[in-house]
């Protein structure tokens, strides 16, 4: 009785420096290769970081439909957009029980075992607390230096060129959050702009 092949799935997120086309190319060859069979691709488009639900969670979710057994991603910060988020998020596929596999690390939970788990688990902690303490430094300084200068402290005033693309990227049907991280002001900043642009422009 022939070996029943081993069913995976790709998940791919977008990042401004990877093009998609290329990374499918090569991880569709990678399982080709092995032998074993795509039971689904799962694409997460950049705009979709604030997307309910994610793709990854419907990949989750239809696992067991599917018969999935190993997920395979292109490297390690694919798992998320933030070091809590790819937390959360390796902590899901350990619970579903399916191996992860990161093409471009070399790191395969199938080969490697479910260790490979934990010590991700606890680089990603090792990351977050060091970037914490680096922010919380940071900011110290910097507030020591501007006072030191005799500046005002606070949010910067928004400048009205980018209040008016923060309106034409309205008009285009674009989420107070997507415009927020386009224009990396955060999603409240954008809502009082527009508010207050359009009351401006209404009287």
């Amino acid at each position: 009785m022939p070996e029943e092949k081993k069913r995976v799935v790709i998940y791919f997120r977008e990042a401004t420096e990877l093009e998609k086309a290329p990374v499918l190319t090569k991880l569709r060859k990678f399982v080709e290769e092995k032998g074993w069979e795509i039971s689904g691709e799962y694409l997460e488009s950049f705009f979709a970081k604030t997307a309910k639900p994610s793709r990854l969670a419907v990949l989750l979710s239809e696992s067991k439909e599917k018969n999935t057994q190993a997920i395979i991603i292109y490297r390690l910060d694919q798992l998320g957009y933030s070091v809590a988020e790819a937390k959360n998020n390796l902590q899901l596929i350990r619970e579903k029980g399916l191996d992860l596999i990161s093409w471009a690390d070399g790191i395969s939970t199938a080969d490697q075992g479910d260790l490979v788990f934990i010590l991700f688990e606890k680089i990603l902690y090792a990351v977050k607390n060091l970037e914490s303490r680096e922010r919380q430094k940071e900011i110290k300084a910097g507030l020591e230096k501007a006072i030191a200068e005799g500046k005002k402290l606070g949010r910067p005033e928004v400048p009205e060129k980018l209040v008016k693309k923060a309106v034409e990227l309205r008009a285009q049907k674009f989420s107070f959050r997507e415009i927020g991280r386009l224009l990396d002001y955060d999603e409240s900043t954008v809502r009082k702009k527009l508010k207050l642009f359009e009351h401006r422009n209404n009287n």
